[in-house]
Order: structure tokens, then C-alpha cells, then sequence
């Protein structure tokens, strides 16, 4: 009987920590997802930026020829 608590214990301990450890691989799951849509972001943002200042570069040039 006291060999099938202590199973008994042991198994719950397992399923605890593995519970916990899910839980924790999710967390950092999502802060990945969070991380890649930041870098999305800011490659768009960097294109958009790199597009102005061809825009800009462009204006000047025409302004100086006229």
C-alpha cells in the first residue's frame, strides 16, 4: 500500500512538472510569434524608409537640375 502512494506521488509530481514545463514552452512559443511580428514590422518599416528616401534622393536631384 505504501509503495503504490509513493507511485502514486511520484507519477502526480511527473504530470505537474510536465504541466508546468507545457505551460512554459507555450509562453515562450507566443513571445517568438510576438518577436517575429516585430521583425515583420520593422522590415516593412525599413522598406518603407529605404522607398522616402529614394523619393527624397530623387526630388533633390530633379530641384538641383532645374
Amino acid at each position: 500500500m505504501e509503495k503504490t502512494r509513493a507511485l502514486t506521488k511520484d507519477r502526480n509530481s511527473h504530470l505537474d512538472a510536465s504541466l508546468r514545463l507545457s505551460a512554459q514552452v507555450e509562453e515562450l512559443s507566443k513571445r517568438v510569434e510576438e518577436k517575429d511580428g516585430m521583425i515583420c514590422q520593422a522590415r516593412a518599416n525599413a522598406i518603407g524608409a529605404e522607398t522616402n528616401v529614394d523619393f527624397v534622393t530623387r526630388a533633390t536631384n530633379n530641384m538641383l537640375l532645374c
